[in-house]
């Protein structure tokens, strides 16, 4: 893929390497995207999008927030669970 970004080489030691390949591997980055990600990092230089820079606490708020519905959601569940229960025993008690 052609880009207008410098390139740069360099020869990592086997663990450092291992190291840079599993940091890859687990945020779905290619070698050239994980370098540019930790160099950015350590230089204080980060894209919007990266973990470093993301506004955790507006992002905890809406967890939160969608958490609470869930709950609700739970809690009318078991209600309609019990009342099928109560209608299920009503025809039980009709039919005998």
């Amino acid at each position: 893929m052609p880009t207008d970004n410098p390139r740069v080489a360099a020869y990592l030691p086997p663990p450092v390497f291992k190291q840079l390949k599993g940091f890859c591997k687990e945020n779905r980055l290619s070698i050239s995207e994980g370098v540019g990600r930790i160099l950015g990092e350590y230089f204080g230089i980060l894209p919007a999008d990266t973990p470093s820079s993301i506004d955790w606490e507006a992002r905890l708020t809406t967890v939160e927030g969608e958490l609470l519905k869930l709950t609700d959601v739970g809690e009318r569940i078991a209600a309609v669970e019990n009342a099928i229960a109560t209608l299920q025993q009503m025809i039980s008690e009709l039919q005998s």
